[in-house]
């Protein structure tokens, strides 16, 4: 866990240390230094649709420029993504519009802006590492969860392992401060709650999940489907009370509003012109183009296939189930949602770390470098590209680790030694631990 730890704060100092960008009308650019301390007036210009008046010579760490000569201000540098959310939580107590024209911009649900509310108030620099932070603690929970009731005794090797090939797929995300490192930590940590049978706890990480991004109800429907006795309802109730969460806003009207203007934007941002990497940007790296309508076709077949096998895995290896259901939910949402970027590849980071460590363990050396590369791929994909921007080294890697996974099931035996996690189930529930998935 000390490793998480120095990599949590060393995402933090990144985040105090990184630079305010400035644009010029004339599209050059600089850049004013953070060391934890940023002028206020010019963090709320990031943070909202009106510059305020320009910043004195006074300020030895900014520029000197009027006004009206600054296009653009990135307060934490122009990769940072955390100033939208701030930007989507205060707009949306002060009941102005989410949404924007086009398929960019803000594409999440309502939600979003309320989990984020409560990191507003803070300073600017705290409020970006604490976010960061705790995005990077529920990644690592998720992965000593998992290692916990995998590995037995030998939990403590296996979590050391599993962090090191686990880092790589994070740190773009959490250096950005995209949300794709909570929602990989969430889905973790369902897997850990449904290994429990923690029902609700399950679903409580899912609804979080959800809020997150809208993309997380695949997992949803999944862990829903396939447990579906004891999960249906409880989700049902989880759905309802998000779905309700948004009218704690004064103004109903507004919140209906928004809810159509998110429905119409997803469905603006679900044909995007650009390549993502996704099948459809493999496809095209290899000159295969398909219309979308084709692609269209293809994710519905792979959603049905996707189910099947996590409904096969759970039959034939209940124990370890919701971790094949954690990996084939994540490979789907990798290769066949349409707007799958390279930060989003943290989200599969977990369960591929998790395979490498057992081939490791096992040493089973030639899978092991293998799945070694792909972990490494989550970071490193444009080097292995010999430096080229590329769309297919990660689909590519995923798709031979979804083969790995579906060949497990078929061969109906599976390399993950039997967990030893009932010591820290509720006597109450230990003794359905390893029961059917309709149980």
């Amino acid at each position: 866990m000390a490793v998480w730890v120095v990599f949590a704060l060393a995402i933090g100092a990144a985040t105090l240390l990184k630079s305010d960008l400035f644009v010029r009308t004339d599209g050059s650019r600089f850049t004013a230094a953070v060391a934890g301390e940023t002028a206020t007036e010019w963090m709320l210009f990031a943070r909202s649709d009106t510059p305020p008046d320009a910043p004195d010579a006074s300020r030895p760490w900014v520029d000197h420029l009027p006004k009206s000569e600054i296009a653009e201000h990135h307060a934490y540098g122009a990769r940072s993504v955390t100033p939208e959310y701030d930007r989507a939580a205060r707009r949306w107590w002060r009941s102005r519009t989410l949404y924007t024209g086009g398929e960019h911009g803000f594409l999440y649900m309502p939600q979003s802006a309320m989990v984020y509310s409560p990191f507003t108030p803070l300073p600017p620099a705290l409020e970006e590492t604490t976010w960061r932070v705790l995005g990077i603690a529920a990644y690592a929970l998720g992965i000593w969860g998992l290692c916990r009731r995998l590995f037995g005794e030998t939990r403590g090797t296996a979590f050391l392992l599993a962090t090191a090939l686990a880092v790589p797929a994070a740190l773009g995300s959490a250096t950005n401060g995209q949300t794709n490192v909570h929602m990989a930590g969430l889905f973790a940590l369902t897997a850990c709650a449904t290994m429990d049978r923690r029902w609700w706890t399950a679903t409580l990480w899912l609804m979080l999940a959800l809020a997150c991004k809208p993309t997380s109800m695949v997992m949803v429907l999944l862990f829903g489907a396939i447990w579906w006795r004891p999960m249906s309802w409880r989700l049902a109730i989880g759905i309802a009370a998000f779905l309700a969460a948004p009218f704690l806003h004064p103004d109903p009207a507004f919140v209906l509003g928004q809810y159509r203007e998110f429905v119409d934007k997803a469905v603006r941002a679900a044909a995007p012109p650009d390549l993502f990497q996704d099948i459809r940007g493999l496809l095209v790296s290899f000159g295969l183009p398909a219309p979308e309508r084709v692609l269209t076709a293809v994710r519905g077949i792979a959603a049905l296939g996707t189910l099947g096998l996590c409904w096969l895995a759970v039959r034939r290896f209940p124990a370890v189930g919701p971790v094949f259901v954690l990996a084939l939910g994540a490979i789907y949402l990798m290769l066949f949602n349409p707007r799958t970027e390279g930060l989003s590849y943290v989200i599969l980071g977990p369960a591929a770390a998790l395979w490498a460590t057992r081939e490791a363990m096992a040493r089973r050396w030639p899978t092991f470098a293998g799945l070694l590369l792909l972990c490494l791929a989550f970071q490193f994909s444009t080097q292995m590209a010999l430096n080229h921007k590329n769309y297919w080294v990660r689909p590519l890697g995923t798709i031979l680790f979804a083969g790995l996974v579906v060949a497990e099931i078929a061969r109906r035996r599976t390399g993950w030694p039997r967990p030893e996690y009932d010591a820290d189930v509720p006597r109450s529930t230990s003794s359905s631990a390893h029961s059917e998935p309709t149980a």
